[in-house]
Parts: C-alpha cells; sequence; structure tokens
C-alpha cells in the first residue's frame, strides 16, 4: 500500500510543474487537431471533435468497418488504438463500431500538428483501403497493401527522433 502512495505523491509532484502544464496543453491540442484532420478527410467524430486528450472515431458509420477490424489493421502498421462503443451501437461490444484514439504518447515523444495531421492522413488511407477490399472480396486481398503504410509511419517516427 505505501508504493501506491509513494507513486501518487510523485505524480501529484510532477503535476504541479510548469513544463506538465505545458504539456498537458500539447496534448489537448494535438488531439484537437487529430480530431480535426479526420473530420476534414469526411469522418465521423463522436462530439464532433474535442476538449481533452483522446477522441472516438465512428468507423462503422463512416467506412463500413468494424471497430475490431480498424484496431486489427492499424496494429498490423504498428498503431495501437482501442475498438470503442459509440452512443446507440448497433454492433455488440466485441466488434464496435468506433475506436478510441489518443494522443499522449505520441506528444510524450515529441509529435506536433504536423505529425499528427500526416499520422491521420496514413491512418484514413489504410483504414479505406482495407475497406475497399473487404467490400470487394469479402476478406483482405491477398496482397500487401500495408507494407507502405508501414514505412511511411517509420519515415514520420525517424522525422521526429532527428
Amino acid at each position: 500500500m505505501e508504493h501506491i502512495i509513494c507513486a501518487k505523491g510523485i505524480c501529484f509532484e510532477e503535476a504541479l510543474q510548469p513544463e506538465f502544464e505545458e504539456y498537458a496543453k500539447q496534448v489537448v491540442y494535438n488531439a484537437k487537431v487529430f480530431a480535426q484532420r479526420f473530420i476534414s478527410n469526411g469522418w465521423h467524430i463522436i462530439s464532433n471533435g474535442t476538449e481533452n486528450h483522446m477522441f472516438v472515431l465512428d468507423v462503422y458509420g463512416s467506412i463500413g468497418i468494424t471497430g475490431k477490424q480498424a484496431e486489427e489493421v492499424l496494429d498490423t502498421i504498428h498503431i495501437t488504438v482501442n475498438k470503442n462503443q459509440i452512443p446507440n451501437d448497433t454492433l455488440p461490444p466485441l466488434k464496435s463500431s468506433g475506436i478510441r484514439i489518443g494522443t499522449p504518447a505520441m506528444t510524450t515523444k515529441g509529435w506536433g500538428k504536423d505529425e499528427f495531421i500526416k499520422l491521420a492522413d496514413i491512418m484514413d488511407e489504410a483504414l479505406r483501403a482495407y475497406a475497399e477490399d473487404y467490400r470487394k472480396y469479402g476478406k483482405i486481398a491477398e496482397h500487401d497493401i500495408f507494407a507502405n503504410y508501414v514505412y511511411a509511419i517509420a519515415d514520420l517516427v525517424k522525422g521526429v527522433n532527428k
């Protein structure tokens, strides 16, 4: 029990630092930019944007694939999201209609507006490519449509890590 109290104390001390306030503002700003890029690309965001560190993207209503499918596709190109129920979801919880997307981890790594715009575009292209193949063939086609997205993500990460 003492370790939990100690951990909370350290977290509270960190949260009182001026740098943490700037970091928190950047996390929220990045989430707003990220969500807005999806909206600009024709996606439906639950609550039409965000006021915090994350947002929920309605993939089923936007392009007709489940949250589970989107989660698996993005995992293939090394992007971690979570399937998430949306209000009045018609799909069962293990499939769900949405995905939850957050910005703290990448903000911690130094990502800003430009990187999140590029990431939204990569995710948009990958999910739409999957949805198109799924509609045509009932599954993902037998070719590696995702290799280019993996390279694009790698290039994006390299650009930030210079």
